[in-house]
C-alpha cells in the first residue's frame, strides 16, 4: 500500500497499534479528543519516511510524552504538537531524539512552555542545526521568555496567551466502580466486543 500524505479529521481518534509505514510521508491528526494510545502510537512509530507530523487535539495532550518518543521518525522536518501539557517533557524527547539535526519546523503551540522552559530551549538550540521556524505562540511565557526566543530561530512565534485563558489538563481520576459495572467486567460473559466511536462507548 503506498500512502504519502495522510490526513485523519475526525470527532475521536483511536489507533489500537503501532503506526508502522516505510513511504508514509505526512501524518496529521486534527481531533477534539486523541486518545493516550493514538498519541503514543504516532510519536513512537516505525515511520522511516515521515517528514511532516502534526497532531492537533482541542481537547488538549496533556500526557507526557513516552521515554521512546520520537526515536522511529529520523525524517522528520515539521513537526506540530498543539494544545499541550508537559510542553518542557516535549521539547526534552525532542533534542534528544534522531530528528533534532533535520528539523526545519517546531510549532508548539497552546501549550503550557514558560519561562524556564525556554531558556531550556535556547540552551539546546545548537542540537537543532536546522531549526528554522519556531511557534510557541499561546504559551505561558512572560515578554521576557518572549524576547529570549526571537532570535533563535529565522521565524519565530511566541506571542504568550494572557493568563486568563491557560488552559488546566483534564483530569483522568476513574470513576467509582459500581457493582453493576463489576458484574459485567469478564469478557467470558459477552458474546463479542466492539467499539461505537460515534457515542463513545464499548
Amino acid at each position: 500500500l503506498s500512502l504519502v500524505p495522510l490526513r485523519v479529521p475526525a470527532a475521536r481518534v483511536l489507533a489500537t497499534k503501532p503506526l508502522v509505514h516505510d513511504t508514509l510521508a505526512e501524518l496529521a491528526i486534527v481531533t477534539r479528543r486523541a486518545d493516550l494510545a493514538t498519541l503514543r502510537h504516532a510519536v513512537t512509530g516505525a515511520l522511516p519516511a515521515l517528514t511532516s507530523l502534526v497532531v492537533e487535539c482541542l481537547d488538549g495532550i496533556d500526557d507526557a510524552p513516552p521515554p521512546e518518543a520520537f526515536a522511529k521518525l529520523p525524517a522528520l522536518r515539521t513537526l506540530e504538537l498543539r494544545n499541550t501539557t508537559n510542553t518542557r517533557d516535549w521539547l526534552q524527547r525532542i533534542v534528544a531524539a534522531p530528528l533534532r539535526s533535520s528539523l526545519v519546523e517546531l510549532r508548539l503551540p497552546f501549550g503550557d512552555l514558560d519561562d524556564d522552559g525556554a531558556r531550556e530551549l535556547v540552551a539546546w538550540r545548537s542540537r537543532l542545526s536546522a531549526l528554522a521556524v519556531l511557534d510557541v505562540s499561546n504559551n505561558r511565557l512572560s515578554p521576557a521568555g518572549e524576547a529570549l526566543l526571537a532570535t533563535i530561530a529565522t521565524q519565530v512565534s511566541a506571542k504568550p496567551l494572557p493568563q486568563n485563558r491557560w488552559r488546566t489538563p483534564r483530569s483522568r481520576t476513574p470513576p467509582m466502580i459500581t457493582p453493576a459495572a463489576q458484574a459485567i467486567a469478564y469478557p467470558k460473559r459477552w458474546s463479542a466486543l466492539g467499539i461505537e466511536v460515534t457515542r463513545d462507548r464499548v
